[in-house]
């Protein structure tokens, strides 16, 4: 009977702990789906599932976090480049709030496994997720910043 109690015991904590994995999977697909439609949802839903001991350490967390802030500056930039008002301050706080999660994902996703593999997708998509921030950068600059003026003039003689 005791024997049973243990058991009973053991497979409610598993369902338990199975329930709270899933909960904060939910809260990063919740998040991820948010950041098209809502970033302050989604900044409230991260922030939820980096505090949370289970999701913490994984590196899909942090790099939804750099996702959000890159959205925003994408979005500001966007605005700008359509010739609307947009928010310079908020174009470059996105811009920093994506930088830090970025590293936190990459410096998780070099830790070995239970295996003690070191296997980083999040670092391919992180580094792409950088280089495509850099480029735009470099061309919202080159198209905001440079002019270049053409003329032609026809003449008999110089």
């Amino acid at each position: 009977m005791n024997k049973m109690r243990k058991i009973l015991f053991l497979a409610m904590i598993a369902i338990f702990a199975t329930g709270s994995l899933y909960a904060q999977k939910s809260v990063l697909k919740d998040a991820k789906r948010a950041i098209g439609n809502d970033l302050n949802e989604a900044r409230t839903l991260i922030k939820q599932a980096t505090t949370n001991p289970e999701s913490a350490t994984e590196p899909e967390t942090w790099k939804v976090w750099g996702d959000i802030g890159n959205k925003a500056f994408d979005n500001e930039r966007t605005l700008e480049m359509l010739g609307k008002q947009s928010n310079q301050q908020a174009m470059f706080e996105g811009l920093l709030e994506s930088y830090r999660p970025y590293l936190v994902a990459d410096s998780l996703g070099e830790l070995p496994d239970e295996k003690g593999r070191v296997r980083n997708p999040e670092l391919e998509a992180a580094i792409s997720d950088a280089e495509e921030l850099r480029t735009k950068l470099q061309v919202g600059e080159e198209r905001f910043f440079r002019f270049g003026l053409y003329l032609t003039m026809y003449a008999d003689s110089l």
